[in-house]
């Protein structure tokens, strides 16, 4: 028998079709320009176009991995890797002393500093939420620029 993969034009003989594949029963037709037609008997399934939902995930998938990526960059001008390792190590260190001996006003100062740092890191991860969100119910995701998504959604907090 033949299969057809529903939404495509792809075609595999088999003995029983497999998941996602129906059985194809018609005739395909080349058109004046070259293209092909599949004219499908009436019990037979038919090729439809890819809907605007369907065309538009991958290009929505590929933006999601820019928007994390983007996010990532931006979360690193502010704190590279290196400092989020230096920063947890020494508010360790400073939390252990608070509890025993307690802080000097440097030390408060420094913990202080440590939490805004994470703030704008949050505050990043909280833009990137909404950037995701506004893509997905975005009707045309080629025109989605995600670095002025961000500038836009950090400009707002």
């Amino acid at each position: 028998m033949i299969c057809v993969k529903i939404g495509t034009l792809e075609f595999i003989k088999s003995k029983s079709c497999p998941s996602g594949y129906s059985e194809f029963s018609g005739s395909l037709v080349f058109n004046e320009s070259g293209g092909l037609n599949m004219i499908a008997s009436t019990d037979a399934p038919y090729l439809r176009e890819k809907t605007t939902q369907e065309k538009n995930a991958g290009a929505i998938d590929d933006l999601i991995v820019d928007i994390k990526r983007e996010a990532q960059d931006r979360i690193y001008v502010v704190l590279p890797a290196w400092k989020q390792a230096n920063y947890t190590a020494r508010s360790i260190e400073l939390l252990e002393k608070k509890g025993t001996v307690g802080l000097t006003v440097e030390e408060d100062g420094e913990i202080a500093f440590f939490k805004s740092q994470f703030e704008l890191t949050k505050a990043i991860r909280a833009a990137s939420n909404v950037i995701e969100a506004a893509l997905i119910v975005s009707a045309d995701p080629s025109a989605f620029n995600v670095s002025a998504a961000f500038d836009a959604a950090l400009s707002n907090q």
